[in-house]
């Protein structure tokens, strides 16, 4: 039962339950989109839009805000006050149904194992949180239960449907930290029962695939972390064979002291990692290659050669292939889809026995940086700050010799932007101060005293 927790993972964070679960070949890959500006509907194959369907919606502005794809390949989406499903073949619809009306949230769930069923939870102020068994043929509710009376506007977060029932949290899941072990709802004996099974509520996606493996972000509480709002950030990538937490480990120590969203490429044999301004690979066998660019992606849709990129900017649809042996790739841009584009559908990747795939080799441990005895709270691209207090000298180099350029004043904003130094017993850092107003060396701290300190910890 744990590894079911990380197989419904991704449906919680990005409240996707939108995966078919089918193994393609290597050639054969498809993708479905949606934009809700004009209720448009693109189905991606062989490197072009093979059709290109208009979901017959009533108003036409009631557009999708969550869609799922069926397994007849129809489109079930939730809009404001109701669930439609729309064929896939011509944008008609099939069915539309209120829930009962006067609901003021619900959310998609998932398909039930015999895929006859999906799920969706409701909420109605002054009233009981409920799960509701849809068909997805004709839009008739099979079933019905209350989940508990939820405090303030809160809907029950939706995991996975295994064969044991309906995994839930009877809470919205809205603020992180949050960590909680799921209910189950068995819809046959109607009964509700607290698991084992656990849920955390983490800032990137849990990315699965076919064989159960995945990966995700954790935090090292021994690495140095960049973002702390919402408690220990995550900062390295692990790697988990067989689906079970036990089993994971660290594969990739994230050298931008965060880890962003989570994606299997190229068939599984590669994860890539979504920064604003670069993707970093990490292949199977430990190495790691970055790909710079001017914008961050809107949508990453791995590929079994590859990945298929949507940026918001120019509303292009690119397919990305890495080079064998190289660390670069070839890209063809596909189609240019503008407005608000949203995953429907994105084939799993990966083998069905672990054998077909490399195992990723574990990370090398992390080591301080360590001068005279005092061992350095920061890294290489690291943001922080000067401590409250006193300001830290600016010098044209590390050192006590060296000329000073200017003064940082307490609690000012900085970047480490080289590798520390050891000079006159302390820690030096090149940085780049308040974003481009300054560049210099500044000492981190003495006997033990800091004066300077990751953002993470100011945030905290």
């Amino acid at each position: 039962m744990r590894k079911l927790a990380f197989l419904t993972l991704p449906v919680l964070i990005i409240l996707a339950g939108l995966l078919a679960a089918s193994v393609h070949a290597q050639s054969d890959w498809q993708a479905v989109l949606y934009e809700r500006g004009t209720n448009q509907v693109f189905f991606i194959g062989d490197n072009s839009v093979a059709r290109t369907v208009t979901l017959d919606t009533s108003p036409p502005e009631d557009y999708a805000i969550q869609l799922m794809y069926s397994p007849q390949q129809d489109i079930i989406i939730r809009q404001e006050r109701r669930i439609a499903a729309y064929r896939g073949a011509d944008g008609t619809q099939i069915f539309s149904n209120d829930l009962g009306g006067e609901i003021d949230d619900y959310r998609l769930g998932s398909f039930n194992p015999e895929e006859t069923a999906f799920s969706v939870a409701t909420y109605r102020a002054g009233s009981s949180g409920m799960i509701h068994i849809i068909d997805p043929t004709t839009g008739a509710t099979l079933q019905s239960a209350a989940v508990r009376e939820l405090a303030g506007e809160d809907v029950a977060v939706l995991g996975g449907w295994t064969a044991e029932g309906i995994l839930f949290l009877p809470t919205c899941a809205c603020e992180p930290p949050l960590v909680a072990h799921y209910h189950l709802w068995n819809p046959e004996t109607n009964e509700v029962t607290l698991t084992a099974i656990p849920y955390q509520l983490t800032a990137n996606r849990v990315a699965t695939l076919t064989n159960d493996e995945f990966i995700t972000g954790r935090n090292d509480p021994a690495y140095p972390s960049n973002r702390g709002t919402h408690g220990p950030p995550s900062n390295v990538v692990v790697w988990s064979p067989s689906g079970a937490s036990e089993d994971a480990f660290p594969i990739y120590f994230a050298y931008r002291l965060w880890v962003p969203s989570l994606f299997w490429t190229a068939n599984g044999q590669q994860a890539l990692l979504n920064y604003p301004d670069s993707t970093i690979i990490l292949e199977r066998d430990g190495t790691s290659w970055e790909i710079p660019r001017d914008v961050s992606p809107a949508q990453i849709i791995g590929t079994s050669d590859g990945w298929l990129e949507w940026h918001h900017t120019d509303g292009m649809l690119r397919h990305h292939m890495p080079i064998p042996g190289q660390a670069q790739t070839t890209s063809q841009d596909i189609a240019t889809i503008p407005g608000d584009v949203q995953v429907v559908y994105a084939p799993p990747l990966g083998a069905d026995d672990l054998s077909d795939l490399l195992p990723f080799p574990p990370a090398e441990g992390f080591t301080p940086f360590t001068c005279n005895g005092m061992q350095s709270r920061l890294l290489q691209n690291m943001e922080a700050r000067v401590t409250p207090g006193p300001p830290n000298n600016l010098r044209a180099g590390p050192g006590r010799d060296a000329n000073i350029i200017a003064e940082i004043p307490g609690a000012t904003y900085l970047m480490t932007i080289s590798p520390a130094q050891c000079v006159d017993g302390l820690i030096w850092w090149q940085v780049d101060v308040n974003y481009g107003e300054s560049i210099g060396w500044t000492a981190e701290g003495s006997n033990g005293s800091y004066w300077l300190e990751p953002l993470f910890m100011a945030n905290e």
